[in-house]
């Protein structure tokens, strides 16, 4: 419980705000959530191909793709590859939200 503009408020779901354990438990959320999706030949981390739940593939071609706790960086050619992998990594939990800055 904590109070936000002079309101009582409830966390119902993640880390307590500013607790020292929120970024070990988000970056070993983010790579379980992404590391099982990836397929990748021998690592490369230009041409991915990340797997559904539904098991169904999605190819990605990026320039460049990496995370570091819980931000992401992908960076494309285009503006609609990196609409559909922003869509796609959006459709991968509930509660996680992603955002492009372009």
């Amino acid at each position: 419980v904590f109070i936000f503009n002079s309101k009582y408020c409830k966390q119902m779901d993640g880390c307590a705000v500013g607790s020292p354990l929120a970024p070990v438990l988000a970056d070993i959320f983010m790579n379980r959530l992404l590391e099982d999706r990836i397929g990748r030949e021998e690592r490369d981390c230009l041409n991915i191909t990340f797997v559904s739940r539904s098991n169904c593939e999605s190819f990605f071609l990026t320039v460049f793709c990496g995370w570091c706790v819980d931000d992401a960086l992908a960076v494309f050619d285009n503006e609609d590859d990196a609409d559909r992998f922003l869509a796609y990594l959006g459709s991968l939990h509930p509660s996680i939200g992603f955002a492009c800055d372009g």
